[in-house]
């Protein structure tokens, strides 16, 4: 019993790292595209005069 405890519990530490590095990344995936939605307004809009 407390051997598969031991044994689940590495496991679910092992998903909960593997989603922390997940969510870093989409942190990163999303702070991307908001500088590009950013620079398309910034950048491509105004030559359009809106």
């Amino acid at each position: 019993m407390q051997e598969s405890f031991i044994r689940e519990k590495g496991l679910i530490n092992e998903f909960v790292d593997y989603f922390t590095n997940l969510k870093a990344d989409y942190g990163r995936m999303f702070m991307k595209l908001f500088d590009f939605r950013d620079n398309i307004n910034n950048k491509v809009l105004p030559r359009f005069g809106e």
